[in-house]
């Protein structure tokens, strides 16, 4: 059984599959009998008092939203992207910790979001108890949603003014 809502990211075959042990695995990433799995030489860390996974790539991260595992995926010196619950829903969070915003980053991103308030309905801006800048939004797990894991990335680091790291 696929989930639509990994089709359209990075990988060509970037469904979600769940094999028999029960395990899910994203699709070009299923296990063969002696070779390790994706999570293999990953290793863990407290990320603002969660333990959490931290990856190196973006496939990697997606693997850990589509399972809905808590994962940390640093993309530049104080901005990373993580997987974690928020209220009731599973989402893909952009974390700009405080050292690294600059002085005009989050009224740019507020003026944004605000601006093209229906390109950006779904993305939710706070400063989170460390005043770190976080952009978070939501991934359906429902069987008939469509979102493009992508696009979410993308559209999280234009909101903080750094397109740079798409």
């Amino acid at each position: 059984m696929c989930h639509p809502w990994l089709y359209g990211s990075c990988l060509q075959t970037s469904g979600l599959h769940k094999p028999r042990t029960g395990h899910l695995v994203a699709a070009g990433h299923a296990r063969r009998s002696g070779r390790p799995g994706p999570r293999a030489g990953l290793h863990s860390r407290e990320v603002k008092g969660l333990e959490m996974i931290e990856v190196k790539e973006k496939a990697a991260f997606y693997y850990n939203v589509a399972a809905q595992s808590p994962a940390v995926w640093p993309v530049a010196n104080g901005v990373s992207f993580v997987s974690r619950r928020e209220h009731h829903d599973w989402g893909i969070a952009l974390h700009i910790e405080g050292r690294a915003l600059r002085p005009e980053q989050l009224r740019e991103a507020l003026q944004m979001r605000f601006s093209e308030a229906e390109r950006f309905r779904n993305y939710f801006l706070f400063l989170d108890v460390q005043r770190d800048f976080v952009v978070w939004h939501a991934v359906s797990d429902a069987p008939d949603a469509v979102t493009n894991l992508d696009d979410i990335r993308r559209h999280e680091l234009m909101l903080a003014g750094l397109e740079h790291l798409a």
